[in-house]
């Protein structure tokens, strides 16, 4: 068990903060709306559990700077 945490530590980087879409709008000083379309355009990168959307810093970093 203790291996297969490791490997998972390795692939996900359990200290990275997790953003809302409104943390995202407040960021971007865009509406959050305009965060859910990026979003559904594939101009954002994000996560969806259940209804929920949610954004990786580190992810929404890299995303911004390759744009």
């Amino acid at each position: 068990m203790e291996r297969k945490n490791n490997v998972v530590n390795k692939l996900i980087d359990v200290n990275d903060t997790v953003l809302s879409v409104e943390d995202v709008a407040e960021m971007l000083r865009i509406s959050p709306w305009g965060v859910r379309k990026r979003i559904l355009r594939g101009q954002l990168p994000a996560h969806k559990r259940g209804k929920r959307l949610y954004i990786l810093k580190s992810e929404l970093v890299d995303s911004i700077r390759t744009q």
